[in-house]
């Protein structure tokens, strides 16, 4: 959790006091970022992408960093019956049916962009790949859990529902 790391990190540099505030401020920036997703309409179902390159793209199931934020923005991981990662095959793309496709910015390029992601063949038949709702940001702004968090919460929430196209 963000604010166990604030207050560790402030102790072993001493400045408590410091870590203290920033901490107090971070879980009220949580607390406000959860109350803004909760106001967002629908569950949107997201597939989340970690490795696209070379044959079937690598998707996110539980117990990862992808299915915490999915979480916490709102939404419904389509692969959450599977532990870790899994290669996502034609017919289980096709059958999650993702509202959106999110990946790290990196995993999009290496695809070669969004139109690419869109007509992979594992994905195009996705109501996420017709609508064109691909979602990419920075791995570490999305996953590392910092202080960045609660904006992230919501800049994604926002983009799995429509509110941008990468």
């Amino acid at each position: 959790e963000p604010v166990q790391k604030v207050g560790t990190i402030a102790s072993a540099l001493g400045a408590k006091d410091k870590g203290e505030a920033l901490a107090t401020s971070l879980r009220r920036e949580l607390s406000d970022a959860t109350a803004a997703v909760a106001a967002m309409p629908g569950r949107p179902k997201i597939l989340f992408i970690i490795d696209g390159g070379g044959g079937a793209p690598m998707a996110a199931g539980r117990d990862t960093a992808a299915d915490a934020l999915i979480a916490l923005a709102g939404g419904e991981n389509v692969f959450s019956a599977h532990k870790g990662y899994k290669a996502v095959s034609l017919e289980a793309a096709a059958g999650a049916a993702p509202d959106a496709i999110a990946m790290m910015a990196h995993t999009l390029q290496a695809m070669g962009g969004a139109d690419s992601v869109a007509d992979h063949p594992a994905l195009r038949l996705t109501p996420a790949a017709r609508a064109k709702r691909i979602v990419a940001r920075d791995g570490s702004y999305l996953l590392s859990f910092g202080p960045r968090l609660p904006k992230a919460i919501v800049d994604f929430a926002r983009a799995i529902r429509g509110g941008e196209k990468s």
